[in-house]
């Protein structure tokens, strides 16, 4: 075998889970740090989370197929072992049990990262709702600041529907109501008269196309939706309408995966009061 073969060894990645982070913020709020350590501990959070879907996308791939590599070289090497003299086969010897051992390091590193993801997720899941919970104002500047999480983070992560709709509405708050106004049903009719009109448009071609061959993958999104609990809308202003409204279409359709015409029926359960009796006279 070449002297470079013998040499080899195995590859390690560099993409680590986080470990738990840790702030003086508790859940009463009663120690707060400046707002430079904020930043820092949550662009920490970010990295984190980040190191954690390098591993889970492609770093543990490239850790399993080294080990694989690496079993292929050590079989290959001793299959050679009857036909070397004396002198190589103790070489050899040596170099296979410190590829091994230097194997079974690798296949414990991936071993401890896979147990170690559930916690990781529940740390930076219990943290940032320890944000929302303390310093809600600082959080959402912070999410539009640095564009995180996402909508695929929130679904990673897990988190509850108050951090989606803080990212899927950055400085709106999610509590609607106050007085009532008819320019919010008129915004209402507006843009769900668009949904109506997109979900005919798709039945049309529907139609026309017949079912397509092949289905999404429903049995997470179905886990997701069954854990997701949609905020009502019942009155408020034309501003509150709306900004309820894109939240809604915002989670809907990017988190939950509804259709156009699962979107419309959406609307019979999360509309209530006026809104509600509204949209049901138009009989979609």
């Amino acid at each position: 075998m070449a002297t470079s073969e013998s040499q080899a060894t195995i590859t390690r990645q560099e993409a680590q889970l986080p470990e738990a982070p840790t702030s003086d913020i508790g859940p009463s709020g009663d120690s707060v740090p400046p707002e430079d350590e904020i930043q820092f501990l949550y662009h920490s959070l970010k990295e984190q989370y980040e190191n954690m879907k390098e591993y889970l996308v492609s770093g543990r791939d490239q850790m399993l197929i080294n080990i694989q590599e690496t079993s292929n070289r050590i079989r290959a090497v001793e299959e050679s072992l009857p036909f070397v003299s004396p002198a190589a086969f103790m070489a050899l010897t040596d170099m296979i049990n410190q590829q091994r051992m230097a194997l079974a390091q690798v296949e414990e590193e991936v071993k401890f990262k896979d147990t170690n993801v559930q916690p990781s997720k529940e740390a930076l899941r219990n943290q940032l709702m320890t944000y929302y919970h303390t310093i809600r104002p600082t959080l959402e500047s912070l999410v539009q600041h640095y564009q995180w999480p996402t909508m695929q983070a929130c679904q990673d992560l897990d988190l509850p529907m108050e951090i989606m709709q803080l990212v899927a509405q950055p400085g709106g708050s999610r509590h609607v109501g106050g007085t009532q106004d008819d320019s919010m049903l008129q915004a209402l009719n507006n843009r769900i008269k668009a949904l109506e009109d997109e979900l005919n448009s798709a039945k049309e071609e529907k139609k026309d196309k017949g079912d397509p061959a092949g289905t999404k993958q429903m049995e997470n999104v179905t886990e997701r939706r069954k854990r997701t609990r949609i905020s009502a809308f019942d009155q408020g202003t034309i501003a509150d309408a709306q900004k309820w409204l894109n939240s809604y279409e915002t989670l809907c359709r990017n988190f939950l995966k509804y259709t156009n015409e699962e979107l419309v029926d959406e609307l019979y359960a999360v509309l209530h009061g006026r809104a509600g009796n509204w949209f049901t006279s138009l009989g979609m």
